[in-house]
């Protein structure tokens, strides 16, 4: 039996046939990347053995290819199944919680990462619940002043021309109103 290298140790050469390519293995793995792929195939730092077992597959007359072990990447396919998870939906913003409704513009805004687990929510959520009864909004935008008194956005300007309520000026983010005028209508 002859030798192959393989990235745990020098082992009797298996019968690499039904083992994957790496074209087949990222497919099998849910499209992830060439170079994870072989990140996972490289053993740590501190000789932790590697993720996925990779082997070179030898072809005659043709340069050998990298193939991977299809029980490593079964397993690390059924890992990346569960870790995904349930995607997370925020609740729609009321416009009286500032901290959630900030909360909710940094999980859904450009920088958002993947989902979040069940208890992340539910702490985040009480978080935010808190952070409102202990530091309520001062100020609100002209979308959540509207949902806050009931009134609407025609009406709202329409005090505002009268000198009857007051808004403060943020240039191109638009208007707010303080809480407290609001709260005196």
């Amino acid at each position: 039996m002859a030798e192959v290298i393989c990235s745990r140790a020098m082992t009797p050469t298996p019968d690499l046939s039904d083992w994957l390519t790496h074209t087949e293995a990222c497919a099998a793995l849910g499209g992830v990347s060439e170079r994870t792929l072989y990140r996972w195939s490289t053993p740590g730092r501190n000789g932790e053995p590697p993720v996925i077992q990779k082997a070179m597959r030898r072809r005659p007359g043709q340069q050998s290819v990298a193939v991977f072990h299809p029980g490593d990447v079964a397993r690390q396919a059924s890992l990346q199944h569960q870790a995904k998870g349930k995607p997370f939906i925020l609740p729609p913003d009321d416009g009286r919680s500032s901290a959630v409704s900030q909360l909710h513009s940094e999980l859904t805004g450009p920088a958002a990462v993947g989902p979040l687990s069940d208890a992340a929510v539910t702490f985040l959520t009480l978080v935010g619940k808190v952070a409102d009864r202990m530091f309520p909004p001062r100020f609100l935008t002209g979308e959540q002043a509207v949902r806050y008194t009931g009134l609407s956005a025609g009406y709202l300007d329409r005090l505002v021309r009268e000198d009857r309520l007051r808004r403060i000026e943020e240039g191109m983010r638009g208007f707010r109103y303080r809480k407290a005028d609001l709260d005196s209508l």
